[in-house]
C-alpha cells in the first residue's frame, strides 16, 4: 500500500510493507528542478482501472501548488506533465481539492471556488 503527501517541501510517498514495516521516500520531486514551486497545496488519484473503457497507461497523481498543476503517472515519478501554470487560484492556505473526472477533465478549487478543466 502506497500513502502520498502533499506538503509545503514537496511530495513524499510511504510505501507500507506486509510485515507492519514501512518506509518513507521524501525525495519524489523535493529535490527536482520540474515543478513550478515545490508548495503542493493538494493531490488526488485518477485510477487506471476504476471505470471500465477507462483506458489510462497507469495511475494518474494529479498534485497542484497554489498557481498551478499537473500530473506525473505512477511509475514514472520523475516525469511531471504541467498541465497549467495559469491557475486562477491565488496563494492561499486552504487545501486545493481535485477530483479527475475520468471523461479527460478534472475539477479543482478550495472552499471559495470551483474550476473545471477539459482536456479532451
Amino acid at each position: 500500500m502506497h500513502i502520498y503527501l502533499a506538503t509545503g517541501n514537496g511530495l513524499s510517498l510511504i510505501t507500507m510493507h506486509p510485515d507492519e514495516d514501512y518506509e518513507i521516500n521524501n525525495n519524489l520531486y523535493s529535490s527536482s528542478k520540474t515543478l513550478p514551486s515545490h508548495n503542493i497545496m493538494g493531490i488526488a488519484i485518477e485510477k487506471k482501472d476504476k471505470f471500465p473503457g477507462w483506458k489510462l497507461p497507469d495511475n494518474r497523481i494529479w498534485i497542484c501548488g497554489g498557481q498551478w498543476f499537473g500530473y506525473y503517472y505512477e511509475k514514472s515519478p520523475k516525469t511531471f506533465h504541467l498541465a497549467t501554470n495559469k491557475l486562477p487560484i491565488i496563494e492561499k492556505v486552504d487545501p486545493i481539492r481535485i477530483l479527475p473526472d475520468y471523461q479527460n477533465g478534472i475539477y479543482i478549487g478550495d472552499h471559495y471556488e470551483l474550476y473545471y478543466y477539459d482536456f479532451t
